[in-house]
């Protein structure tokens, strides 16, 4: 079961994926660092990322172009009409906002409808493989939910360092050196050890490859030619700046075990080692906050902290210095006047020689004061003794004030200091790159693992509440059927506690539901009450179809779905509806029905864009077309049920089914009561009378009571009889 979620056969390039020119390849190539990686962040969903290099549309566009490579349809011609895209949108956010990661999101919005049945099932297998992870490691829910901030690993350029790597008399090394590592530092050579220097001149930052130890100089020696040796630091950037993804990672490890992880990729088909996963939260806390963590490495830590430090520690030092000798000279005016001591601070402060002999106990404190404070600085900066030696005359013990501390020996402790944390710091990345070797292909892997586990634990969630499962999805067959579903917005209304919310159960055409007391009819009249739930119902079937070709679940109890090629839905006409829009809608209709393929049809109302009696024409004209197509399964949503059926011919109105959605009556605070199951082979009526009865009771004022009586009167009337 692999964790791309959209195949690349035959995908050769990027510009072979439909909707990819070669300017957005390139954006591509040069956002993931190559066209292998780009095509990959592609098959495995990354779609946040693929946005961030190319814009939310192409990112998009590319998607559905993979789907158009691999399945051999676009989404959108499965979801033929802008109403069907929608609604299908619309239900597959109800997943989508269930999953606590963005991973997890962009794995969701990766699934689209595809006409094969056999593809939707190997994506849902996907999805599906979250019961069966709950049973193998019970805290997987708890893991996923704890790894909440996760995100995809960024692509990072390595860095091009100005370190020198020095190949000493090997030309083959040399050439390798070249060919392998010149993306990330400059490669000279040398034709035997006596020349390094010469080769290196004015470069600070270098690097000896010595495998035989035969390099007696000043410069570091490497005996590999690999990168997390010359150039750990292109190794560790990958892991540093991804510092944040490697802490969700390592929560979620640490919440099932690393054998639990291992055990969950396997699940998947992927073979993850727990060594690895060891390694890999190891590496989290030696990167907490996007930098080497001190426990790492003390001496790199303590270097590291007296070269940040040293500015701040001088200014505190020369600070404290200059108070205490205020307080020793303020003690010594009980032995010098007032005025002598004035003088002395005056002649100080200039830098003048004092005026005045002073006493040998104010030069003692001078001293005395010098030398702690030379003190201070070594233990504030912990110093070793060589970076000690550097810190003595920093501190002038001849006699001045305010006293100012002497910078000049400071410019070498701080150019011993950087050298000595440049070579260190060398040593800790070559550790941590050593340990880390390999990484990066686990930290992709997991991160996609945890984005798929999310997707499922969003559809889990559904399933586990008896919201959604998955569809038969019938090859053989021809038709929609299913137990007691919700179209996605009354589904959150349920979820808010809405206990008016009602289940659908409604089968058309032939699939193997159960039970099904229909003949199989492909084509339906839809009718009954006003607000009966009639557009709802077809909403319903939509979302079914198109939920179930993506392989998410959909939200009945169960479902039956024999895939179609394209599903139409066409909305009633809003407002005021002109010429332009009947022609628009005539169009419509020819395309629809002289299209090819298998069709789901789902028509709502469209008699509001003409006269009744055109209106039961045209639409009688539509289905006799669709009736004779093998191909299609149409439900239609109409008022003129009774017109339609006398306008089809004989031979086709026996085909053609009818059923009704009925009112009962009102409740007592006036309310329709409607069952919102239809009813098969029953022509229900729209009853106008019991909205007009609504009105008739709640009215306020004596005429308008006495208006609308009377028009409940004509309504019973006339009310047409039920038919069959």
């Amino acid at each position: 079961m692999p964790l791309e979620l959209l195949e690349l056969r035959g995908a050769v390039s990027l510009t072979s994926v439909p909707g990819v020119g070669a300017r957005t390849a390139g954006r591509l190539v040069a956002f993931f660092g190559s066209e292998s990686e780009a095509l990959r962040a592609l098959a495995w969903c990354r779609v946040s990322l693929v946005e961030e290099a190319v814009g939310r549309a192409a990112a998009v566009r590319m998607v559905h172009g993979l789907y158009r490579l691999a399945y051999g349809s676009w989404p959108r011609d499965v979801a033929a009409s802008d109403e069907a895209w929608e609604l299908f949108l619309a239900a597959r956010r109800v997943v989508e906002e269930r999953a606590v990661t963005r991973p997890g999101r962009d794995v969701i919005s990766c699934y689209l409808p595809s006409p094969s049945p056999g593809s939707s099932e190997r994506r849902s297998e996907l999805l599906r493989a979250y019961a069966e992870a709950v049973k193998l490691v019970p805290a997987v829910d708890e893991a996923v939910r704890a790894a909440g901030d996760l995100d995809w690993p960024r692509p990072i350029k390595p860095p091009k360092l100005k370190r020198l790597l020095v190949v000493v008399g090997d030309r083959d090394a040399y050439e390798r050196a070249r060919r392998d590592l010149s993306g990330y530092l400059d490669v000279a050579y040398a034709e035997d050890p006596g020349d390094v220097e010469a080769v290196a001149e004015g470069r600070d930052d270098v690097v000896v490859y010595d495998p035989y130890q035969v390099y007696r100089g000043p410069y570091a020696t490497v005996a590999e030619l690999t990168v997390e040796e010359v150039a750990p630091e292109a190794v560790v950037e990958q892991f540093r700046a991804n510092w944040r993804v490697l802490k969700s990672l390592s929560t979620f490890i640490d919440t099932v075990g690393a054998e639990g992880a291992a055990r969950l990729a396997s699940l998947y088909g992927l073979e993850l080692d727990p060594s690895d996963l060891e390694r890999l939260k190891w590496l989290a806390r030696v990167l907490e906050g996007g930098d080497v963590a001190e426990a790492v490495d003390a001496e790199y830590a303590r270097l590291r902290r007296a070269f940040a430090r040293l500015d701040a520690v001088l200014d505190d030092v020369e600070a404290w210095v200059n108070e205490v000798l205020r307080e020793e000279l303020e003690r010594l005016e009980v032995r010098i006047p007032a005025s002598k001591l004035l003088e002395v601070l005056a002649s100080l402060q200039r830098g003048e020689p004092p005026s005045i002999e002073l006493p040998e106990e104010l030069y003692e404190v001078f001293t005395r004061v010098a030398e702690e404070a030379e003190r201070r600085i070594v233990d504030e900066l912990e110093l070793e003794a060589d970076e000690a030696e550097l810190v003595r005359g920093v501190v002038p013990r001849a006699p001045a004030y305010p006293l100012a501390l002497d910078r000049r020996p400071v410019a070498e402790l701080r150019a011993l200091l950087a050298s000595k944390l440049g070579s260190r710091r060398l040593h800790v990345l070559r550790t941590i790159a050593e340990r880390a070797r390999g990484l990066r292909s686990v930290m992709d892997a997991l991160v996609q693992l945890v984005a798929v586990l999310d997707a499922g634990r969003a559809c889990h969630q559904l399933e586990a509440r008896g919201l959604a499962s998955y569809a038969h999805l019938v090859a053989d067959a021809l038709g929609v059927g299913f137990r007691e579903a919700l179209e996605a917005a009354l589904l959150e209304r349920m979820v808010r506690g809405d206990a008016s919310v009602q289940r659908v159960s409604y089968i058309v055409g032939r699939v193997p539901a159960e039970p099904n007391p229909t003949r199989g009819e492909r084509v339906v009249l839809l009718t009954g009450a006003n607000s009966g739930g009639k557009t709802t119902l077809l909403k319903t079937i939509a979302q079914v179809v198109l939920m179930a070709q993506s392989g998410l679940p959909v939200f009945a109890r169960e479902a039956w779905v024999a895939p179609f090629d394209r599903v139409y839905f066409l909305s009633k006409p809003q407002g005021e509806v002109g010429a332009g829009a009947l022609e628009q809608m005539v169009r419509t209709l020819a395309r629809i029905a002289t299209s090819e393929g298998r069709r789901l049809v789902l028509v709502d109302e469209l008699e509001a864009a003409t006269e009744a009696g055109a209106a039961a024409r045209l639409l009688a004209g539509f289905i006799e077309y669709l009736a004779a197509q093998e191909d299609v399964v149409a439900v239609v949503v109409t008022h003129l049920a009774s017109e339609v059926l006398a306008a089809l011919p004989e031979a086709v109105r026996g085909s053609v089914r009818v059923d009704g959605i009925e009112a009962v009556g009102l409740d007592d605070n006036y309310n329709l009561i409607v069952d919102r199951n239809p009813h098969y082979y029953v022509l229900a009526r729209s009853t106008p009378e019991l909205v007009v009865k609504k009105l008739a009771k709640t009215a306020k004022r004596r005429g308008e009571k006495q208006f609308y009586e009377r028009l409940l009167s004509l309504l019973s009337g006339s009310a047409s009889p039920r038919g069959s």
